[in-house]
């Protein structure tokens, strides 16, 4: 038996997360209140650290959005979505490794609950095979409320059917092939087609009318209100903009002078030298991040409002597609650097408090070869709504007719689903008797 031995020498790059690198990170991702919960701490820590923080927390400094159109505070749910799902995740047996995805895809879950993403971008991304990928999203849709994380609301529906019983086979086979004649009340069709009997066909539909097609909405009503303090305000003055970076988002801090004096003295000990230095440079650092913070704000923010511009002029229907690399080509910022900026951030503006995500709506092409926004088309899908005969309104198909006029092309199933985020029912239950 021979056994070779061979020294190999190999290079690798690895970027090592410094403390100083990994608090430049969180206090980009930190939502107002997660800062100021962490500047309360350091300054309760740190000697060397001086500064005024006006709190947001405490309930008698809130205004609801409704009291007032500029209010820089909007009220949300106590528990966020996302904040649910992932505890969930934190408490499942998903293999860690598999968390980054997890956690991106928790992102891209509506408000509804349903889940959109691009499995090739999901592959490049992470790295990971259609088989892995399937796995996470199979683990998120174990997750309560059941039907969370669904493709569509024929998978949010069996999901729910399965938790329920899977021997309920009646209800799936409606769900799968005749979902569209059940929301038309054309129940004779359903009951010749499968075969059974009207006693059958009516418990197989009210077990399905008792299934909730947006599971996340109880994440939106029914809950305590606690508040979000926006990030930046933006006026608009005779068509000019201006953007101001919330003290509370960036608060000022400062060397406490009294501290630093101390340093200079010669004969101070030297154990409280060394540690009073450890605390000045921890001061400084901190002060550098929320300066780098303030700035990557102010950038990205008026980046976004000057690609944004028709949109605060006319509204949703003028809002433009945008992605994050956009964005990053225009401020010479990563787009990773620009994701964790807006996560968690909104916007004061003249219309409302809005998600900066808000404002990264998706593209679709029309005929022509142009793009125009998701939002855009939700929103020509109102107006036809809201303009249609109550007699006779539009069925889907004649909505989808409609956008293609516009030179947009959708199938009738995007215009449902499209329609039902706007919480606007089937043209069935808008007819008027």
């Amino acid at each position: 038996m021979n056994l070779n031995y061979q020294l190999q020498l190999e290079s690798k790059k690895k970027l090592i997360l410094t403390p100083e690198l990994r608090q430049t990170l969180e206090i980009l991702r930190y939502n107002t209140v997660e800062l100021q919960d962490y500047l309360a701490k350091q300054l309760l820590e740190n000697p060397l650290l001086d500064g005024e923080i006006n709190f947001v927390k405490s309930e008698e400094n809130y205004t609801q959005k409704t009291n007032a159109k500029n209010d820089n505070f909007i009220a949300i749910k106590e528990q966020s979505l996302s904040e649910n799902l992932l505890l969930q995740l934190h408490l499942s047996n998903l293999e860690k490794k598999y968390y980054p995805l997890a956690e991106y895809l928790i992102d891209m879950i509506n408000s509804a609950g349903y889940l959109s993403y691009n499995e090739n971008y999901l592959q490049e991304k992470f790295k990971l095979d259609k088989k892995q990928i399937n796995l996470v999203i199979t683990t998120l849709q174990s997750f309560e409320p059941a039907g969370i994380a669904a493709r569509d609301i024929k998978e949010c529906l069996k999901l729910q059917l399965n938790r329920l019983s899977p021997t309920k086979k009646l209800e799936k086979i409606i769900v799968q092939e005749y979902l569209h004649e059940l929301a038309d009340k054309n129940f004779t069709k359903i009951s010749q087609a499968l075969n059974c009997s009207d006693e059958e066909l009516r418990q197989a539909i009210a077990t399905i009318k008792a299934l909730n097609p947006k599971p996340a909405l109880q994440f939106t009503s029914n809950s305590q209100n606690h508040y979000i303090y926006a990030d930046a305000e933006l006026t608009i003055n005779n068509g000019n903009y201006h953007l101001t970076i919330n003290r509370a988002s960036a608060p000022t801090l400062r060397i406490n002078p009294y501290y630093y004096n101390l340093l200079q003295d010669s004969n101070l000990a030297s154990e409280t030298k060394e540690y009073l230095q450890d605390k000045l440079k921890n001061a400084k650092t901190l002060i550098k991040n929320i300066e780098i913070r303030k700035n990557n704000l102010n950038k990205i923010i008026t980046t976004i409002v000057e690609s944004q511009s028709d949109f605060f002029k006319y509204g949703n229907i003028r809002l433009k597609p945008l992605r994050l690399k956009d964005i990053a080509k225009k401020t010479n910022l990563h787009e990773s650097t620009i994701s964790r900026t807006i996560n968690g951030k909104y916007l004061a503006t003249p219309n409302g408090i809005y998600t900066l995500k808000f404002f990264f709506p998706s593209a679709i092409k029309t005929i022509s070869g142009n793009t125009i926004s998701s939002t855009s088309v939700k929103e020509i899908i109102s107006r036809l709504i809201n303009a249609e005969n109550p007699n006779k309104p539009l069925s889907d198909q004649k909505i989808v007719n409609e956008l293609a006029k516009l030179e947009i092309t959708l199938s009738r199933r995007a215009v449902s689903k499209y329609r039902q985020e706007l919480g606007i029912t089937n043209s069935v239950s808008r007819k008027q008797s």
